[in-house]
């Protein structure tokens, strides 16, 4: 676990970059909007050991939809929605392959604490990842079903007067979260732990049902999201993004899944002005 927190205690190190302080006028903040779309390449892997030690891993792509709103060293806000759509390959065979598709809707707020450094949190409305792999049948669907809060941090600075850099960290406080299946059976281990099996309920197998979500916190569902930004002037971005999960539905057996986007970001809407 220390590894993990020096994990994302590393994007404090993005402060060791200089750059020219942001200068947006004497002591008037900097109001900046901008409605944008992220296009870009995806690799994931995953491994579940409650089945397999085998990891798949394999390429896609993925877009994301936003809002975000900067007043600068008083807040920052920003609403979106993120889709990231992989084929899987396991890595000791090639007998199938499996198709990803991770859906998520979020929202964040963060108090400057400068020009530069700005804390928070991160609401996902939801978080959805399904994972579909049609040679196994009746157990051909695994789903993560999953609402979270996050501590937030975003870091930035001017490199020059067309650049400037931002690292972003997002790490999951407390969460609810139901998955399927379980160990033995094709269905929510969290419905199986209460003993309410029924199987003329045609909801048996669905994750999504909130009456089986289970209270998740830091200790035992480690998600960390990181993001480093170019942006170029007004209009462009490129940023590197990496996500990674473990939890685990039985002691000693966990789940792991990494996410890594390159992606390029275009302001379709870009709106600054003085205040």
């Amino acid at each position: 676990m220390n590894k993990k927190i020096l994990l994302f205690l590393m994007l404090l190190a993005t402060t060791g970059i200089k750059g020219h302080s942001e200068n947006d006028g004497e002591g008037t903040p900097n109001i900046k909007k901008n409605f944008f779309i992220d296009l870009g390449g995806t690799y994931g892997d995953f491994q579940d050991t409650r089945f397999s030690d085998v990891r798949e891993s394999g390429f896609g792509g993925m877009t994301k939809l936003g809002y975000n709103n900067l007043k600068t060293g008083k807040h920052f806000w920003e609403a979106g929605f993120v889709f990231n759509a992989t084929i899987e390959n396991a890595a000791t065979h090639d007998q199938g392959n499996s198709r990803i598709l991770y859906p998520n809707l979020y929202g964040k707020y963060l108090w400057g604490i400068n020009k530069k450094l700005y804390v928070g949190a991160r609401i996902d409305v939801f978080n959805s990842y399904y994972r579909i792999c049609p040679n196994l049948q009746n157990n051909s669907l695994f789903a993560i079903e999953g609402n979270h809060l996050y501590g937030s941090v975003i870091y930035q600075i001017r490199i020059n007067d067309n650049w400037k850099f931002r690292a972003t960290g997002d790490l999951a406080l407390i969460g609810f979260q139901n998955e399927s299946p379980s160990f033995g059976m094709s269905y929510s281990p969290n419905r199986i732990d209460r003993g309410e099996v029924n199987y003329q309920d045609p909801k048996m197998g669905d994750p999504s049902d909130y009456k089986y979500f289970k209270f998740k916190y830091f200790g035992n569902n480690f998600i960390l999201k990181t993001e480093y930004s170019f942006m170029l002037k007004k209009r462009f971005s490129f940023s590197y993004n990496w996500e990674m999960r473990r939890f685990s539905v039985v002691d000693g057996y966990p789940t792991t899944l990494g996410i890594h986007n390159i992606a390029v970001r275009f302001n379709i809407i870009h709106r600054e002005k003085q205040k």
